[in-house]
């Protein structure tokens, strides 16, 4: 990865730090003018595409049995922004199977901010702050274990983009929450995006070596857990393959890597996404903890469901375990020899 690429990438953690609640404070003047010169420093490399995006305003048309309930969330989350417009150059979008289709009980409610980082400055900060933790709020009362803020991407990355960060294909078929339609010109990196991915599906490897065997584990954990797990497809399609598909088309793309056995753990963890259930007291919690006029922050909220999930405290299934350590183990071994 490059220094600017890198920089970028810290920038980005500090920003969705503050935008999310982690970070009481925000950016600094320097912190802002050091992700304006990262983000304008990217390398051109030899961007494989230069592709328009059109991102709209309105979900896909009703052809999902879930069409009803991804039209209310929608409502639901722009109601939240109620008169809020974010700044010029800044639009929430989004995305995922609320976008698209196909969620369960399971699913995560999935939100960017595209921002230009060159317009930013202390007041457009706050506002987009403002904005970010009133959608929190209505984002944590759907779905009461949701284990992620709001990610960021960054105007000026479209010219060299990372698609390991998200995919261009999930960025265009989201729907704008407020700040749109948006028409913008991208252009991906192959080089940068395969290494990313690679990089990434390192680190998730061995952050569940290291956290699936966590003896009783809450709801909020699982969930987490369970989620990276089924990421890895993905990136490991993208780290050997240099495609960059929609998440729920990755496990066709990275089956015939696998024999059955070393794909038994990605089938038992699909199931549980589809058997997944939140305890209606869980939800009810969740309504009064991210009430819009609650005095607990999002992310004091968030953390406070995570610590009351434990009430549902459980261990793996079966030999889980096992069949996740032998499909770990092809993922790196995949990714040893193919990529």
């Amino acid at each position: 990865m490059t220094l600017p690429a890198q920089a970028l990438d810290a920038a980005r953690m500090d920003f969705e730090s503050w935008l999310n609640g982690a970070s009481p404070r925000p950016p600094g003047k320097d912190s802002v003018e050091r992700l304006k010169a990262a983000a304008t420093a990217l390398p051109s490399g030899d961007p494989v595409e230069n592709r328009p995006l059109r991102i709209g305003a309105d979900i896909l048309a009703p052809e999902t049995a879930d069409f009803a309930r991804r039209a209310g969330v929608l409502r639901a989350l722009r109601s939240s922004l109620g008169p809020m417009v974010p700044p010029d150059g800044a639009a929430f979008i989004l995305h995922g199977s609320f976008a698209v289709g196909g969620t369960t009980a399971f699913s995560d409610i999935d939100i960017a901010l595209l921002v230009d980082e060159a317009s930013l400055d202390e007041g457009r900060l706050r506002r987009l702050r403002t904005a970010s933790q009133s959608l929190l709020r209505a984002a944590y009362r759907i779905d009461p274990l949701m284990h992620h803020g709001i990610g960021v991407l960054f105007r000026g990355e479209m010219a060299c983009y990372d698609q390991s960060i998200l995919p261009l294909n999930a960025v265009e078929s989201g729907v704008v929450l407020a700040g749109g339609p948006l028409s913008i010109e991208a252009a991906w990196h192959p080089g940068r995006s395969r290494a990313s991915a690679a990089s990434k599906l390192r680190r998730q490897i061995g952050s569940l070596r290291r956290d699936l065997g966590t003896g009783l584990l809450s709801l909020y954990r699982r969930k987490c857990l369970l989620s990276v797990l089924m990421l890895l497809p993905s990136l490991l399609v993208e780290s050997v393959e240099g495609l960059f598909p929609h998440k729920r088309d990755s496990f066709d793309l990275a089956r015939c890597r696998f024999d059955d056995n070393d794909w038994r753990a990605v089938e038992r963890a699909s199931d549980m996404r589809r058997r997944w259930k939140v305890p209606r007291l869980l939800g009810r919690l969740a309504a009064a903890v991210h009430a819009s006029a609650s005095p607990i922050p999002p992310m004091a909220g968030r953390r406070m469901m995570a610590a009351i999930s434990f009430m549902a405290a459980s261990r793996w299934p079966g030999d889980f375990l096992h069949d996740a350590s032998r499909f770990l183990s092809r993922c790196e071994n995949v990714l040893e020899t193919d990529a």
